[in-house]
């Protein structure tokens, strides 16, 4: 079914941009229009803008207070499992050991979504900027219509990708 909602939603959109392209031709042969791969864009400016490093070195510290916590829970299980302990004292290490165990995968879930929702900022502010330096492009060199990915074919004549992660590049050197 899913595929199905898919494949028509593509189908909808391959017809919705030949509409557009067929009247904006119909109107004048002057049209300029082209194609940007919005994926590719973001993947190779979040490289070039070195938001993975930034991230990590954000996190670095969380990151290396997780796993020391990690290695002293690991540390703990090993070392119950070849002690000999009365059953109290057994059961007492055994209830430091879930607690201990708790507050790791609880300091694990909060690192996530820490780093997820950073993740997300850095995203949200990466495809802002490369939609406005697409817009800013576009007007600059007077384009009519620039359609984003989701087609199945545009010729390399169409396709500004480079053009825009070039423009993206220089605004970084400034």
């Amino acid at each position: 079914m899913s595929l199905m909602i898919n494949k028509t939603k593509m189908i909808l959109r391959i017809f919705i941009y030949s509409i557009i392209l067929n009247f904006a031709t119909a109107q004048t042969s002057d049209v300029r229009y082209g194609v940007v791969d919005m994926a590719r864009l973001v993947e190779e400016y979040s490289i070039i803008k070195g938001v993975q490093n930034i991230l990590q070195e954000e996190f670095a510290v969380k990151d290396e207070a997780l796993r020391t916590l990690g290695l002293e829970l690991k540390k703990a299980q090993d070392s119950t499992i070849e002690m000999d302990l009365a059953d109290n004292a057994r059961k007492e290490h055994e209830r430091k050991l879930l607690n201990l165990d708790r507050e790791y995968a609880r300091l694990a879930a909060e690192f996530r979504q820490d780093y997820n929702l950073r993740r997300n900022e850095e995203l949200y502010k990466m495809q802002k900027e490369i939609t406005d330096t697409i817009l800013e492009y576009a007007e600059k060199n007077q384009y009519d219509l620039i359609l984003e990915s989701g087609m199945i074919y545009a010729s390399d004549k169409l396709q500004l990708t480079d053009a825009i992660l070039d423009v993206l590049r220089q605004k970084l050197e400034k």
